[in-house]
């Protein structure tokens, strides 16, 4: 029933089969205030889809048992509803939950789970994170991203994608991360970290995507950077980093236009019997919000625009023919754009400008179409 426009009211409980399953109403046109039975009745499912709708109520307190639960982008609100131990996967962002999001990794601690998927992103939720969700030892993929939470990370193990951007976190990125040896997204862009971006980050060879954008980061681009193989997604944008750009940058091979390997978008998803689980990335490449999701793999960015970066553009950059967005803008580089740049065929974005580049403009571009 995805995409059907089941409504506008919701199915009256005489009208639901005891044995069903799978309930799937997404995007179905439901504007409507849940009654208590249908949350009960939700007890017995083990697929519940139901995003994308118009769905009001206030789900405090409500008890969630099925595998697999999409909640999204409706006008849910009150504090997040409790999760039995069966909750493999609980999607729901874009609502209006509130409350400290503490609770719900720190009341069941004791309690064994099998959740390995929770996606709260772009509500209201608040207070700081705690140190619990290191006792989830199935979670895997967490987005937190786009609400009020402040405070530090909390210590970490076994997470594939971890996702807090635009919020208040601040304090030093644990090292605990470090356990995390399948980490591929890491997102903690637009809060307030305020250090050196510790070495040990460039350790973490499974990184696929890493966004540190609009935070206070300072010191220099380390070149141990370009150990990073499987780099699809590198903006550090809006920060204080000075010194060079690394020349070695032509050794991440994942941004090479050669390279179709599937291995590194592997860590981004999560599997189960019914649907996969995708990452998605929003990104601001021409000034405009995009929204990659299912093409996620072919994406190459590079994005280091709004620091204090100097010294010349290397020409070593123009080996990377994958990037598709390349963005330096607003730092202190000075001399020629690399005469070479066209050789990067699939750019569709290029921003060089409010640095000191002088020279010609290479004849090589012309071969661009942006």
């Amino acid at each position: 029933m995805d995409s059907s426009k089941m409504g506008p009211k919701l199915p009256v409980g005489s009208k639901i089969k005891k044995w069903l399953k799978l309930l799937w109403i997404s995007n179905s046109g439901t504007p409507d205030i849940a009654p208590s039975w249908f949350w009960n009745w939700m007890l017995q499912l083990q697929f519940v889809d139901i995003s994308g709708n118009k769905i009001t109520d206030d789900i405090s307190g409500i008890l969630l048992k099925s595998s697999f639960i999409n909640l999204s982008s409706n006008r849910l609100k009150g504090k997040l509803p409790q999760l039995t131990s069966n909750v493999n996967v609980l999607k729901a962002s874009s609502n209006l939950i509130s409350r400290p999001i503490s609770p719900l990794f720190c009341e069941r601690v004791n309690i064994a789970n099998k959740l390995a998927v929770l996606d709260v992103s772009n509500n209201l939720l608040t207070g700081e994170l705690g140190n619990c969700w290191l006792h989830w030892e199935s979670l895997r993929h967490l987005n937190l991203g786009t609400n009020n939470l402040y405070g530090g990370i909390p210590d970490s193990s076994g997470l594939m994608s971890l996702r807090l951007h635009n919020n208040s976190i601040s304090g030093y990125l644990p090292s605990t991360l470090k356990n995390c040896s399948q980490l591929g997204f890491l997102d903690i862009g637009q809060n307030k970290f305020n250090q050196t971006i510790p070495l040990w980050i460039w350790d973490m060879r499974s990184l696929v995507i890493i966004r540190l954008k609009s935070n206070y980061f300072r010191g220099k681009l380390h070149q141990k950077i370009c150990e990073l193989s499987n780099l699809v997604v590198l903006d550090i944008s809006n920060n204080n980093l000075s010194g060079s750009i690394p020349n070695c940058l032509k050794k991440i091979e994942a941004m090479f236009v050669d390279n179709e390997s599937d291995h590194y978008f592997i860590a981004l998803e999560y599997s189960n019997d019914y649907e996969y689980y995708t990452d998605n990335l929003k990104l601001v490449p021409k000034g405009n919000e995009l929204e990659y999701k299912e093409f996620l793999k072919f994406v190459r960015i590079i994005d280091l625009s709004s620091n204090i970066l100097s010294g010349l553009i290397p020409f070593e950059i123009t080996t990377l023919t994958g990037v598709r967005f390349l963005n330096l803008s607003r730092n202190n580089l000075f001399g020629q754009i690399p005469k070479d740049i066209g050789a990067m065929k699939l750019l569709e974005s290029l921003n060089l400008s409010m640095n000191s580049i002088s020279g010609e403009i290479p004849q090589s571009l012309s071969s661009l179409s942006f």
